[in-house]
């Protein structure tokens, strides 16, 4: 069982670490004294809650070893703006989290952990020994994780009456996903950084700018993405997938087109804040399958009409007909209505594909569910009625309903993720001095 600490140091807890590094750098001397003193300083007070020199240090070996980057001077100045950025930010998720009496349960953590490890094709229980091994304690992993995960939670209690989605805007987002289907896609990597106030504007901006520089130096956006990007895309590096046009803001979208494959876009500003995009691959909209490839096993009932019987016959014949097209409830209840009529075409279990009949039945045949009764047609034989008793699509790539409803709500959520820290923000107590 991993033991979690708090997410920062309260004034207590950091006059015992200040006790401590001066012990330390009395025990020590010339640059080992330095490093202790190093470690000591304060670098950022969130509220009631401070950041040392050692968090920041721990944070940024964390960021240069999942990168791949130089653990340098230069690299360590580069990253600090970014970096602190996001410790502050984790600080105040935990203290919002604190104060609504949410904690995260140590299974949840080490399951989380343990995902980490996976898809760094390390196994679990050595995770902490290939941390310690690049000079970083497991705790400092443990803290950022953590903080994510509470703040999932704070989300999710204050923002769930905002998320509800509505089946309105489920049926328009499967429009829009089923007529971009047709329009080219390609393979989209996100970073967003959030400007919350014109204030930010300028320091905002130039960690994008750094961001890009890493990037260049060796960086992987996979890695930068994972620490630093505030859209819901970060915890799977930015991958936001297949995306066709008109799923971004439009400023992102104009560069996006003119982008090449492999390349990384200079920042671009939005309404929200600064976006960096890489177009990984590009495709053509496949064919697709038609609804010409739908299947269906069609049962029938005939309500004849004799030539040259007269006009009241016909009448009554048409009501019946009615009649069974808007009883019958099931192709059990039509078999046994057929059976009653006398009928000889109740129908079969064939499955027929639908782009073989002719274009008047397909139509019919297309607009009914299974187990709905078509209303009466005239035919040569007379009333037909038809009900579709088993129906096979053939695959689709687009998402359906209940899938398109979460990628909603998960959207909703990332706005009130963004308002609430923003929020935060403005009203909290912040003082950076590194």
């Amino acid at each position: 069982m991993i033991n979690v600490p708090p997410a920062g140091y309260s004034f207590r807890t950091w006059r015992r670490l200040a006790l401590a590094l001066i012990a330390l750098t009395m025990a020590t001397s010339g640059s080992q004294r330095l490093l202790a003193q190093d470690a000591m300083r304060i670098v950022a007070v969130v509220n009631d809650e401070m950041i040392s020199g050692y968090d920041l240090d721990q944070r940024i070996r964390l960021v240069t070893s999942g990168g791949g980057l130089p653990s340098s001077p230069e690299q360590r100045n580069r990253l600090v703006t970014q970096v602190l950025r996001s410790m502050v930010d984790e600080r105040l998720q935990m203290q919002e989290a604190k104060r609504l009496n949410i904690r995260v349960e140590p299974k949840e953590l080490n399951d989380a952990l343990g995902r980490i490890a996976t898809q760094n094709n390390v196994p679990p229980d050595q995770l902490a020994d290939r941390l310690k091994a690049d000079g970083i304690s497991i705790e400092t992993l443990e803290a950022q994780v953590e903080a994510n995960l509470a703040w999932t939670q704070v989300v999710r209690r204050r923002g769930g009456r905002f998320t509800a989605v509505s089946e309105d805007e489920v049926d328009e987002s499967l429009a829009r996903i089923k007529e971009s289907a047709t329009k080219p896609s390609q393979l989209v990597s996100h970073i967003f950084l959030a400007v919350d106030s014109p204030q930010e504007e300028n320091q905002i901006l130039n960690n994008a700018r750094r961001l890009i520089e890493e990037m260049r130096n060796g960086a992987s956006f996979q890695s930068l993405a994972l620490q630093f990007s505030q859209d819901a895309s970060a915890r799977s590096g930015g991958d936001m997938g297949w995306l066709q046009t008109g799923q971004l803001p439009e400023e992102v979208e104009k560069v996006l087109a003119e982008l090449p494959v492999g390349a990384v876009s200079q920042p671009i500003r939005s309404p929200e804040g600064y976006h960096i995009v890489a177009v990984r691959n590009r495709r053509e909209p496949a064919a697709g399958a038609s609804e010409d490839d739908v299947q269906v096993s069609i049962h029938q009932i005939i309500v004849p009409i004799q030539a040259g019987v007269r006009q009241e016959d016909i009448a009554s014949q048409n009501e019946l007909a009615q009649t069974i097209s808007e009883t019958v409830k099931g192709c059990d209840d039509f078999d046994q209505a057929a059976r009653e009529m006398g009928s000889t075409a109740s129908g079969g279990a064939v499955l027929l594909r639908v782009g073989e009949m002719a274009a008047a039945l397909r139509k019919v045949v297309l607009d009914l569910k299974v187990g709905q009764a078509s209303k009466p047609l005239l035919t040569e034989e007379g009333l037909r009625i038809i009900m579709v008793c088993e129906r096979k699509d053939p695959p689709s790539s687009l998402p359906n309903r209940q899938q398109v409803q979460r990628m909603l709500v998960e959207q909703k959520m990332e706005m009130q993720a963004r308002r609430f820290l923003r929020d935060l923000r403005q009203t909290a107590f912040v003082d950076i001095r590194a």
